[in-house]
């Protein structure tokens, strides 16, 4: 919802993208610094949509520097944190390594589809758009959420590896049972 309200103000600030983002961006650290985290995750829903939204209508050079900056920031996070800290939900390192890395694998995804000439972009770009959503819904509560299997065993790639292939089957076994409960609401208001 904060995305779709602050659209016509992104849309009248995208030609100033080159001042704005990084604007954007000493705002987003002033409030990890200043504000306690919990009223961030709200927060960040919006940012992130804000930088992604102002990033695509940057130069070709400015998003380069950007992208370097934020791999900076990321790598610097990276080297002080302890690999405990990489599914402390609630601990700043944690949300900053999310939000940073999510934004760069989207831009990285992007960056390489379209200088990969022999890759199928629109056929990549909509089968993961088809599920993105669904991922989305999914993934929380397989790495922090209820169900975390974080500290499942004493090895942290095997719990990544187990979270990631969990997250891939709940999340078509989500889409199975929404596709099925979409063709039964289909079928009762066809027969009325």
């Amino acid at each position: 919802m904060c995305a779709y309200i602050s659209t016509p103000l992104l849309q009248r600030i995208r030609k100033k993208s080159t001042i704005v983002f990084p604007a954007l961006l000493f705002f987003i650290s002033a409030l990890y610094v200043s504000v306690p985290l919990k009223y961030l995750f709200v927060f960040s829903w919006f940012y992130l949509y804000a930088l992604g939204y102002l990033y695509v209508n940057l130069s070709e050079r400015w998003k380069l520097i950007y992208t370097s900056l934020l791999l900076l920031i990321m790598l610097s996070v990276i080297i002080k944190l302890h690999p405990e800290d990489l599914f402390n939900y609630y601990g700043m390192e944690y949300r900053l390594l999310h939000d940073i890395g999510g934004f760069i694998i989207v831009v990285s995804g992007v960056f390489l589809m379209s200088r990969l000439k022999w890759l199928k972009v629109p056929k990549i770009i909509s089968f993961f758009d088809k599920y993105s959503f669904h991922v989305f819904l999914v993934h929380f509560i397989v790495f922090c959420g209820p169900f975390s299997m974080a500290y499942l065993t004493h090895c942290i790639e095997l719990n990544v590896f187990l979270m990631l292939l969990i997250s891939t089957v709940a999340t078509f076994v989500f889409v199975k049972i929404l596709d099925l409960v979409n063709h039964k609401m289909i079928f009762l208001s066809n027969s009325r």
